[in-house]
């Protein structure tokens, strides 16, 4: 007896999803049972600015590279070299999370913060799920499992940073404009500020067709600006933007500008003849350009604001002059944005089809650096060729 094609799709997708799951977990038991490996991850980072902040110089020394430098040190167990530190140059409204999880225990303050990740980007499902077209009410389950597990978010788990969140800010930044609900996109793209240079990318453009989304971002950021300045002072502060200086310059330990996957790491990775520092001046142009070719594109009363969104984080992913593996979970929102015109369940084998391929590119360094390229030009030609309001014509 011939089976009905359904089953074979939900073998392929139960297989996928348990694959998934169980790879994650043995890739994060193997780095949690190494202490070379737990501590060579971010997490080191997240776990040097709590500490920092239960120390007397407080909150206002997280930016302190000396005092990062001091407690890394301790947790490595030997002398590190001057610039063989991670340095904390996250957003400082983090940091009074990280002190409520983190104590001197490294291995259960990993864990606690994983878990809470976890949830985090769990909670992200919830908005994101809202959007989905009708007919994929009866498989929406699926899909959220699919999106759940999408492998770039494992990586994050693994090494420990902050994805969830921006994860998150994007779901709520997409539930709120598909809602009309400016409060909600501004307050989406705010959260998003865990990475500032894919928020600003992203708004910016927002504000030619959706003010108020953007008002509301500004408002929410001045908020935390305020909130910021306020935890860590002015010394603080200045210490924060000399982090940043030196993040920029692309040198120091853990930047691994040749490991990243957008279109500055395509560059040094291929034109090693030039020099880095005229490939840096060309990913801050590109940014810029960027913003003014997605300024354009929400601008066009043609274009259909759900394709928007995922151009925009297509082309903040790629164009951006800073972004790492881990980061690419944001791929998979553009991914479903262009499959609503799909069954659920064809949807769900998609994402999931996506995020082994991701886990099979492990394996391979030029699959490895190629796959997420192709999954972005793949995802954007086809948003970008659909992108407009079709005329109704005469018989529609």
């Amino acid at each position: 007896m011939k089976l009905p094609i359904q089953i074979y799709y939900r073998a392929f997708l139960v297989s996928g999803l348990i694959s998934l799951v169980v790879t994650s977990g043995i890739f994060w038991f193997q780095m949690i049972r190494s202490h070379e490996l737990r501590t060579g991850s971010d997490f080191i980072a997240f776990f040097t600015a709590a500490e920092i902040a239960t120390n007397p110089g407080g909150y206002a020394s997280i930016y302190n590279i000396n005092e990062q430098y001091a407690v890394q040190t301790r947790v490595v167990g030997f002398e590190l070299n001057d610039r063989q530190i991670l340095l904390y140059n996250h957003m400082p409204f983090m940091v009074p999370l990280l002190d409520l999880l983190i104590n001197k225990a490294y291995i259960p303050s990993f864990c606690r913060w994983a878990l809470m990740l976890i949830a985090v980007y769990g909670i992200a499902i919830i908005p994101i799920s809202q959007t989905y077209p009708e007919h994929w009410r009866k498989q929406s389950r699926w899909i959220s499992l699919s999106v759940l597990t999408f492998f770039p978010f494992s990586v994050s788990l693994i090494i420990g940073q902050d994805t969830a969140f921006l994860a998150l800010g994007t779901a709520l930044f997409i539930a709120g404009i598909w809602k009309n609900d400016d409060w909600l996109a501004g307050l989406g793209l705010t959260v998003m500020l865990v990475r500032p240079h894919i928020a600003v990318l992203i708004a910016v453009p927002v504000f030619f067709r959706r003010p108020m989304a953007f008002l509301w971002f500004l408002v929410f950021s001045l908020v935390l600006t305020v909130f910021s300045v306020f935890l860590i002072s002015i010394e603080g502060v200045k210490d924060f933007i000399n982090i940043l200086l030196i993040s920029t310059q692309g040198e120091w330990y853990g930047m691994n500008e040749a490991k990243m996957l957008n279109i500055l790491g395509l560059l040094i990775r291929t034109l090693p003849e030039i020099n880095d520092d005229v490939k840096r001046i060309f990913s801050w142009l590109l940014f810029v350009f960027s913003a003014i070719f997605l300024s354009l594109m929400w601008k066009s009363p043609k274009n259909k604001t759900i394709h928007l969104i995922g151009i925009s984080i297509l082309t903040a992913l790629f164009c951006v002059p800073h972004l790492h593996y881990h980061d690419l979970t944001l791929i998979v929102f553009p991914l479903i944005l262009s499959l609503y015109a799909q069954k659920g369940m064809n949807g769900a084998l998609a994402v999931t089809g996506c995020s082994l391929l991701f886990l099979f590119s492990q394996a391979n360094e030029l699959l490895l650096f190629t796959w997420p390229y192709v999954l972005g030009l793949i995802l954007f030609v086809k948003i970008f060729q659909n992108r407009q309001i079709q005329p109704v014509t005469k018989g529609d």
